[in-house]
Protein backbone atom coordinates (compact mmCIF):
# COMPACT_ATOMS: atom_id res chain seq x y z
CA UNK A 1 0.00 0.00 0.00
CA UNK A 2 1.16 3.34 -0.38
CA UNK A 3 -0.55 4.95 2.64
CA UNK A 4 -1.21 4.68 5.91
CA UNK A 5 -5.20 6.28 5.40
CA UNK A 6 -5.00 3.75 2.37
CA UNK A 7 -4.33 0.94 4.89
CA UNK A 8 -7.28 2.30 7.40
CA UNK A 9 -9.76 2.28 4.22
CA UNK A 10 -8.56 -1.09 3.11
CA UNK A 11 -9.65 -2.71 6.54
CA UNK A 12 -12.77 -0.69 6.28
CA UNK A 13 -14.22 -2.68 3.22
CA UNK A 14 -12.59 -5.91 4.51
CA UNK A 15 -12.69 -5.89 8.74
CA UNK A 16 -9.92 -7.96 10.84
CA UNK A 17 -10.93 -9.38 14.23
CA UNK A 18 -7.26 -9.05 15.80
CA UNK A 19 -4.20 -7.77 15.95
CA UNK A 20 -3.02 -5.75 13.05
CA UNK A 21 0.67 -4.72 12.56
CA UNK A 22 1.42 -2.52 9.44
CA UNK A 23 5.24 -2.55 8.30
CA UNK A 24 6.96 0.39 7.06
CA UNK A 25 10.22 -0.64 5.46
CA UNK A 26 13.61 1.39 5.51
CA UNK A 27 13.26 4.35 3.23
CA UNK A 28 11.88 7.41 2.72
CA UNK A 29 8.05 8.35 2.53
CA UNK A 30 7.06 11.46 0.95
CA UNK A 31 3.06 12.23 2.62
CA UNK A 32 1.57 15.02 0.55
CA UNK A 33 -1.70 15.11 2.24
CA UNK A 34 -2.85 14.69 5.57
CA UNK A 35 -3.83 11.23 6.38
CA UNK A 36 -6.85 10.01 8.38
CA UNK A 37 -7.12 6.55 10.08
CA UNK A 38 -10.83 5.51 10.65
CA UNK A 39 -10.68 2.04 11.14
CA UNK A 40 -11.69 1.22 14.75
CA UNK A 41 -10.52 -2.89 15.85
CA UNK A 42 -12.49 -3.18 19.38
CA UNK A 43 -10.34 -4.92 22.07
CA UNK A 44 -7.51 -5.11 19.80
CA UNK A 45 -4.43 -3.32 18.71
CA UNK A 46 -3.48 -1.56 15.15
CA UNK A 47 0.63 -1.25 15.23
CA UNK A 48 2.28 0.70 12.78
CA UNK A 49 6.15 -0.01 12.86
CA UNK A 50 9.18 0.98 11.02
CA UNK A 51 12.44 -0.17 10.53
CA UNK A 52 14.56 2.15 12.96
CA UNK A 53 14.27 5.99 13.63
CA UNK A 54 17.13 6.64 11.01
CA UNK A 55 16.07 4.18 8.62
CA UNK A 56 11.92 4.36 8.12
CA UNK A 57 11.57 8.42 7.40
CA UNK A 58 7.75 10.12 7.00
CA UNK A 59 8.22 13.85 5.38
CA UNK A 60 5.78 16.37 4.27
CA UNK A 61 6.01 19.02 1.54
CA UNK A 62 7.50 22.35 1.64
CA UNK A 63 4.36 24.74 1.51
CA UNK A 64 1.60 22.70 2.32
CA UNK A 65 -0.54 22.39 5.69
CA UNK A 66 -0.07 18.86 6.57
CA UNK A 67 -0.50 16.66 9.60
CA UNK A 68 1.15 13.61 9.40
CA UNK A 69 -1.42 11.17 10.95
CA UNK A 70 -4.83 11.77 12.62
CA UNK A 71 -6.42 8.86 14.60
CA UNK A 72 -10.41 9.27 14.96
CA UNK A 73 -11.33 5.53 15.81
CA UNK A 74 -13.31 5.11 18.66
CA UNK A 75 -14.69 1.99 20.55
CA UNK A 76 -11.86 0.64 22.73
CA UNK A 77 -9.19 0.74 19.58
CA UNK A 78 -5.56 0.56 20.92
CA UNK A 79 -2.51 2.01 18.54
CA UNK A 80 1.15 1.73 18.43
CA UNK A 81 4.04 3.39 16.82
CA UNK A 82 7.28 2.41 16.75
CA UNK A 83 10.52 3.15 15.22
CA UNK A 84 10.27 5.18 12.55
CA UNK A 85 10.90 9.40 11.92
CA UNK A 86 8.29 11.88 11.66
CA UNK A 87 9.77 15.06 9.82
CA UNK A 88 8.69 18.32 8.01
CA UNK A 89 4.74 18.14 8.84
CA UNK A 90 3.07 20.77 10.56
CA UNK A 91 1.82 18.27 13.30
CA UNK A 92 2.74 14.55 13.84
CA UNK A 93 -0.03 12.03 15.44
CA UNK A 94 -3.10 13.48 16.24
CA UNK A 95 -5.49 10.99 18.59
CA UNK A 96 -8.75 11.78 18.61
CA UNK A 97 -12.11 10.30 19.94
CA UNK A 98 -14.02 10.51 17.01
CA UNK A 99 -13.87 10.75 13.48
CA UNK A 100 -15.36 13.88 12.83
CA UNK A 101 -13.32 15.60 15.46
CA UNK A 102 -15.14 16.33 18.15
CA UNK A 103 -13.70 15.33 21.84
CA UNK A 104 -16.64 13.29 23.96
CA UNK A 105 -16.28 10.76 26.66
CA UNK A 106 -17.11 7.67 25.11
CA UNK A 107 -14.93 4.84 25.21
CA UNK A 108 -11.51 6.14 23.07
CA UNK A 109 -8.27 5.17 21.58
CA UNK A 110 -5.44 4.30 23.75
CA UNK A 111 -1.83 4.50 22.64
CA UNK A 112 1.94 3.16 22.90
CA UNK A 113 4.07 5.50 21.25
CA UNK A 114 7.96 4.25 21.12
CA UNK A 115 11.55 5.04 19.88
CA UNK A 116 10.05 7.73 17.36
CA UNK A 117 11.73 10.44 16.30
CA UNK A 118 9.77 14.13 15.40
CA UNK A 119 12.10 16.62 13.96
CA UNK A 120 11.36 19.99 12.11
CA UNK A 121 7.56 20.18 12.48
CA UNK A 122 5.81 23.73 12.66
CA UNK A 123 5.07 25.73 10.09
CA UNK A 124 8.61 27.53 10.66
CA UNK A 125 9.96 24.29 8.59
CA UNK A 126 7.05 24.12 6.28
CA UNK A 127 6.07 27.59 5.42
CA UNK A 128 2.65 27.42 6.30
CA UNK A 129 1.06 30.20 8.88
CA UNK A 130 -1.75 28.62 10.52
CA UNK A 131 -0.85 27.45 14.20
CA UNK A 132 0.63 23.70 14.70
CA UNK A 133 -0.54 22.05 17.77
CA UNK A 134 2.30 18.99 18.78
CA UNK A 135 4.50 16.46 17.44
CA UNK A 136 1.98 13.72 19.65
CA UNK A 137 -1.32 15.41 20.64
CA UNK A 138 -3.88 13.53 22.93
CA UNK A 139 -7.38 14.76 22.68
CA UNK A 140 -10.29 12.09 24.40
CA UNK A 141 -7.18 9.60 24.30
CA UNK A 142 -6.22 7.77 28.09
CA UNK A 143 -3.90 4.88 29.12
CA UNK A 144 -1.12 5.90 26.61
CA UNK A 145 2.49 5.50 26.72
CA UNK A 146 5.31 7.44 25.45
CA UNK A 147 8.57 5.97 25.91
CA UNK A 148 12.20 7.37 24.64
CA UNK A 149 11.10 9.39 21.85
CA UNK A 150 12.98 12.72 20.38
CA UNK A 151 11.12 15.76 19.99
CA UNK A 152 13.76 18.24 18.10
CA UNK A 153 13.36 21.67 15.88
CA UNK A 154 9.76 22.26 16.29
CA UNK A 155 9.03 25.38 15.68
CA UNK A 156 5.87 27.20 14.52
CA UNK A 157 5.55 30.03 11.48
CA UNK A 158 5.10 32.65 14.12
CA UNK A 159 7.10 34.28 16.93
CA UNK A 160 4.38 32.70 19.27
CA UNK A 161 6.20 29.10 18.91
CA UNK A 162 3.07 27.76 20.08
CA UNK A 163 4.16 24.21 18.94
CA UNK A 164 4.16 21.71 21.70
CA UNK A 165 6.37 18.15 21.92
CA UNK A 166 2.88 16.07 23.68
CA UNK A 167 -0.08 17.98 24.08
CA UNK A 168 -2.73 16.64 26.49
CA UNK A 169 -6.28 17.57 27.05
CA UNK A 170 -9.79 17.37 27.16
CA UNK A 171 -10.92 13.77 28.65
CA UNK A 172 -7.42 12.41 28.50
CA UNK A 173 -6.03 11.10 31.57
CA UNK A 174 -3.35 7.91 33.11
CA UNK A 175 -1.00 9.34 30.57
CA UNK A 176 2.77 8.09 31.08
CA UNK A 177 6.00 9.75 29.23
CA UNK A 178 9.20 8.53 30.15
CA UNK A 179 12.84 8.51 28.73
CA UNK A 180 12.20 11.18 25.81
CA UNK A 181 14.19 14.11 24.76
CA UNK A 182 12.53 17.44 24.05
Amino acid sequence: LKSLEGASNMLMNNPFAGNIIIHAAEGEYLIEADAHWKYANPGYTISVEGAGQDKTVFYGPVGKDVTFLQVGSCNNTSFSFKNFTVRMFRNGIIMRCSSDNSVTTQEGVTGWFENLTFTQLGGYYTRVESSAIAGIQLLGSCNNTIKNCVFDGLRDYTTGNNIHGVYISSFSSNNFIQGCQF
